[in-house]
């Protein structure tokens, strides 16, 4: 009963928040967040290993704008189911939105935990024109994040059947995405990010050279002024055989695309993991 109080207390506060006033009350939170320092060890290790030239006045002032952009992102993310349509337009500029057309493919759009993924991913079907089937993970939230995913129309996949029905999808010319900058198994491959040794999640790049969709990578980056910019990309696939070498130069290219978005906003990655979601440099050190 308490956490269901606490998500209705998390969605009245979306539903008044005004949208133009994140910024300014994320600061606040930036400062607090920079104080306390949750999982700064954490953070702090993973910029170390990363950008290893810098100095700890680097690493700090890093530190201080990852919590900022954690403050935006938990605020943006209760807002987002009760944002409209005119709102995803005027914070939203997608770039090269022609790759879009695939001319009777099925569609791939994975993504990553930068910026703000939840709201590019919510938003998909709307700029898709069509249904877009988001694979996630199921939430003890009393449904709060999946009313947020599929605000504007998206399906939901539970990760635990995702390559199941995203066979059945793509096989039908479908809409698929995924954040695929997953933690692999033990089990799974391990393929070099940033230099370090990490095993990676290959579910998607299998997907990828079975059914031959478009592949898109697609990362909702914030700008100085707060709105978004996601510059669709495409990973050319016609030149890789469905075999372990296939997979193999598929998720490296993937890999290569997403480290140079990092490096150009390395404060909106999500960093603050040591075993979850997100590619894990310090699962490989501790």
């Amino acid at each position: 009963m308490k956490k269901l109080i606490l998500w209705f207390l998390f969605d009245c506060i979306g539903k008044i928040l005004p949208y133009f006033l994140i910024r300014f009350i994320a600061s606040f939170f930036a400062i607090l967040l920079f104080i306390i320092g949750p999982r700064r060890k954490i953070i702090l290790t993973n910029f170390k290993i990363v950008f290893h030239n810098s100095n700890n006045s680097f690493y700090l002032k890093l530190l201080f704008k990852y919590y900022f952009h954690i403050s935006i992102l938990i605020l943006e993310i209760l807002k987002q189911k009760h944002l409209k349509i005119s709102q995803i337009r005027n914070h939203i500029k997608l770039e090269n939105s022609e790759l879009l057309e695939r001319n009777g493919k099925g569609l791939l759009i994975l993504s990553a935990h930068i910026g703000n993924w939840e709201l590019i991913a919510a938003s998909s079907s709307f700029f898709v024109k069509e249904k877009v089937h988001l694979v996630v993970k199921s939430q003890n939230d009393y449904g709060y994040m999946n009313s947020g995913r599929t605000v504007f129309g998206c399906g939901l996949i539970d990760v635990g059947v995702g390559a199941k029905l995203s066979v059945s999808i793509l096989s039908h010319k479908g809409s698929v995405a995924f954040l695929a900058d997953q933690t692999g198994s033990k089990s799974d491959p391990v393929y070099k990010f940033f230099d370090i040794e990490t095993h990676t999640f290959t579910a998607p790049a299998r997907l990828a050279l079975k059914f031959k969709p478009k592949v898109i990578i697609c990362f909702n980056n914030r700008q100085k002024n707060g709105k978004y910019v996601c510059k669709l990309n495409e990973l050319k696939i016609d030149d890789l055989e469905n075999n372990q070498l296939g997979i193999d130069e598929f998720i490296k290219r993937y890999l290569y695309a997403m480290e140079e978005n990092i490096k150009q906003f390395p404060e909106q990655w999500l960093w603050s993991h040591k075993n979850g979601n997100t590619i894990v440099f310090i699962n490989d050190y501790f």
